[in-house]
């Protein structure tokens, strides 16, 4: 997926982000119908339509579901759907970032406990592999969290993530 221009997807995000009255500067795309070894989480400049940092994120493990993606809490799956980034905070993993799910996909990440955080099995290139699981929570490799935290923490209005298939 070398190739792969989330153009279209950052113009949609960037569309909602207006209507809805979201941060319309920064958002994130997770495509992930993209292999966990290659990059899949975009943060873009929805202004400039372009993608400053991506990596590897993890998927959910779904802990025996056998559904790729589920909203049901105790599934371990990922959802799908548009999140708004929340508070920061020092959780399990380290720097953690609460999530709302806005959609029916994934109204449940707050109470299933899905945070954004860093893991260190989550690799900072790209691989050959599929890359480690989660319990759904969208886990990126430590450098990369660190080098989207000034744009998390200095957002005027929530971040919303996209999680697309």
């Amino acid at each position: 997926m070398k190739n792969y221009n989330p153009k279209p997807e950052i113009l949609t995000l960037k569309s909602y982000c207006k209507k809805k009255a979201y941060n319309e500067q920064y958002g994130i795309i997770i495509n992930f119908s993209i292999h966990s070894g290659k990059n899949r989480f975009f943060l873009c400049d929805l202004e400039e339509e372009k993608v400053i940092i991506e990596g590897l994120v993890c998927h959910g493990s779904c802990s025996g579901n056998d559904k790729e993606f589920s909203n049901i809490e105790g599934s371990g799956c990922s959802s799908l759907g548009h999140y708004k980034i929340g508070n920061k905070y020092n959780g399990d993993f380290g720097t953690a970032y609460k999530l709302y799910g806005l959609d029916e996909t994934n109204s449940n990440v707050f109470e299933r406990f899905v945070v954004l955080h860093s893991h260190s099995c989550v690799p900072k290139r790209e691989v050959f592999y599929e890359i480690c699981l989660s319990l759904g929570c969208p886990t990126l490799n430590p450098e990369i969290l660190k080098e989207i935290e000034p744009y998390l923490d200095e957002a005027k209005k929530p971040i919303i993530i996209w999680g697309i298939e």
